[in-house]
Parts: C-alpha cells; structure tokens; sequence
C-alpha cells in the first residue's frame, strides 16, 4: 500500500506528539503536502544541500529531520540566499520535509534514550520530567455499545496510567431524555419521555488529547446527540522528559569514560571537564545543547554530564558543583537517534503493509573538524 507524508506523519507524533515540542520550536511538516505518496524516505540531523541532493539521487521524497527547516519565520524568499536557493530546489524536485526537534528530544526512543543505549548505561531513567495536564472524560452509553465507544476513547488516547493502558472505570444506571423537534432517537419515540439502562464510561487523558477523544465518542456513539463530560484534575503525569541518568556496568575512572564515549560515538576529540582520575559510576546525558540540566544530574546522583556545546562559564559552574563534563559536541550526541527512529518508522511502515522504506542520509556530517 503507497504511503503519504501525512501517514507517516502519523506514525512519527505516536511516537513524539507535535505538542511535545518547545514553544519556540518548529516542527512537523514543513515543507509539501499531507497527500504526497512516498516511497522512500531519508533521515538526517539537518536539511543540507548535500542531503537534499542525495534525497534527489536516490528518489526520497520526504526528508525527516531532527533540526527544523525553515526554523524561523520567512518574511521573504530570496532565491540570491543559502535558505531561498535550498527551499527553490526542494520544491522544484517536490521533496517534503517533516521536522521532529524538541518533541524528539524528550520521547521515549528518542534522542536521549538513544544516547543512553548507546553509551551502555544501565537502568536508564528521565532525568527531568515534562510535566502535562489531565483531564477526566466519561460518557454514557446503552451496554450493548459500551465496547465500541471505549475502543474509540482508547484508540484516541485515553486510559493510559504510567506504564498501564486502557484503564477506565465503568458504571450502570438509567438515563432519561425527551426527543423533541426534528430529533432522530436511536432509542425511545419522539415527544415521550425514554429511560434506558446506561453504562457511564470514563477515564483520564493528557488535555491536550481531549478535542479528539470527544470526537472519537461522537463518531462511535449510536445516538445523535451522545452526553459527555469533561473534568481537569489537579494530578498530572508524565511520560517523557529531558536528559537521561543511568549506570555503568562498571566503574571507571573519567579519562577512561571519556575514551568508551569516543569509541561508542566514533568522534575524534572530546573536551572534558573534571579531574581525570575520578570515578564514574553514574552517567547523566543529554544529547545536543543539554546543559540546562546539569543541577538535575548533580542532584540525582551523577558524577559526570555527557552532552554538547557547553560554555566555558557553565563548565566553571558545573565544576563548583561537582560534576564533571564530557562535550561530545552536538551532531554526536544526536546521531544516534537516527538508527532508532529508522527502526521505529520502519517497523510501523511494515506493520501497516505500507510500501516505504526508511534509510539514514550518508551525506550528514558535522560541522566541527578536529585538527
């Protein structure tokens, strides 16, 4: 069966919801049209000119990147300009590009849990958590379609508890209504009062999920005007989050951490920060530009942060902490996440019988050279 970018758009936000990303961020389909039919995709860190051109050589006609492109708002589009001349060319040779960025970063299997993988750190766990807002539905439906509308509720993201699914609570009683006017009752007649033996069905959902579980009842419920409620709660949850803390298998002092991170990562040159004969025996990632988790790491327990792009003022705070720092750099610390989510894409393309394959760009490099 062809695949569309918007399909496996849809794969991608089970995976890391578009409403996970930050408020500044950019992300999804940026560039082409929901309908576009593909069948091969390319994945990379960036939307370069060297990864469009190897999209065109091998007939890719989506591009899934990590970094969004365009990032910012354009209020031009000057083909005289780097982003103008790479925009014209994906266009001219209709190559769509999706963006997952700071939604990938805080998923589950995505940068950071890859990063952990890895670099073989045991136990991993979120090292900040994204807190998300909840909210209770329920519904009132005749027994004999309880099943089918809870089935619709879930299958939009309700009743999902940690690592539970489908948890809902059920109860019986009797509803009564009044079908007046042009009313079409699928029980009852018209201008009499109707009491049926009812099952109310309710369970929790992220808020951000409510519009479509409400649609998804509208849509199975066999009556014209189904009842529902919406309740916020005060509890929260999450599921996902920033930067990940785990262990190694054993432990080692920094200078040898740093040489198993150049190995795992296959990078020429680490900075690192901290006294190289320390001991690690507990590992904080966060792939990218992840120092703002760096209290985080010292809090719960990790003597080193491996992440990218740190400064020279934050390394000094992290070393009045505690902590050492191995800066792997940017593009290595994300790269990994490329494998994962090719599985993933391709897993689900398979599952779905979709005619796609998903392949990582070879031309993706980083831009720092070591010398």
């Amino acid at each position: 069966m062809p695949a569309n970018c918007g399909m496996i758009a849809g794969a991608l936000e089970k995976m890391a919801p578009r409403d996970w990303a930050e408020s500044w961020d950019n992300v999804g389909l940026l560039i082409g049209s929901p309908a576009q039919e593909v069948e091969k995709v390319l994945l990379s860190l960036d939307v370069t000119t060297a990864v469009v051109d190897e999209a065109w050589r091998t007939s890719a006609g989506l591009i899934i990147s990590h970094h969004p492109f365009p990032f910012h708002s354009l209020k031009s589009i000057r083909l005289d300009t780097p982003e103008g001349e790479l925009l014209a060319k994906l266009l001219q040779r209709n190559i769509s590009v999706y963006a997952a960025h700071t939604n990938l970063d805080v998923a589950l299997g995505g940068v950071n849990d890859a990063l952990a993988e890895k670099l073989s750190l045991r136990n991993a766990a979120i090292l900040r958590r994204r807190r998300e807002a909840l909210v209770k539905i329920s519904t009132y439906v005749p027994a004999e379609y309880e099943e089918t509308v809870w089935r619709a509720m879930s299958d939009a993201g309700a009743g999902c508890i940690g690592k539970y699914s489908e948890c809902s609570f059920r109860t019986t009683g009797v509803g009564t209504f009044f079908p007046t006017g042009d009313a079409k009752p699928f029980i009852g007649r018209k201008n009499q009062l109707s009491r049926v033996g009812e099952t109310r069905v309710e369970s929790i959902a992220p808020a951000r999920l409510a519009r479509q579980i409400v649609a998804a009842i509208v849509a199975a419920h066999p009556y014209e005007e189904p009842a529902y409620d919406i309740y916020p709660l005060n509890n929260d949850w999450s599921t996902d989050g920033l930067g990940r803390i785990g262990d190694l298998a054993n432990p080692v002092t920094l200078s040898d951490f740093a040489q198993i991170i150049r190995t795992a990562l296959s990078v020429d040159g680490l900075r690192v920060v901290g006294d190289p004969k320390s001991i690690v025996r507990r590992v904080a990632v966060c792939g990218g530009a992840g120092m703002e988790v760096a209290k985080d790491a010292v809090q719960q327990g990790a003597q080193v942060l491996v992440t990218g792009d740190i400064r020279y003022h934050d390394a000094q705070e992290a070393l009045s902490m505690g902590l050492n720092l191995v800066d792997a750099g940017h593009f290595a610390t994300e790269q990994p996440v490329l494998e994962s989510l090719r599985r993933y894409l391709q897993d689900f393309s398979n599952n779905a019988n979709w005619d796609c394959i998903f392949e990582i760009a070879q031309s993706r490099a980083d831009v720092w050279r070591w010398i």
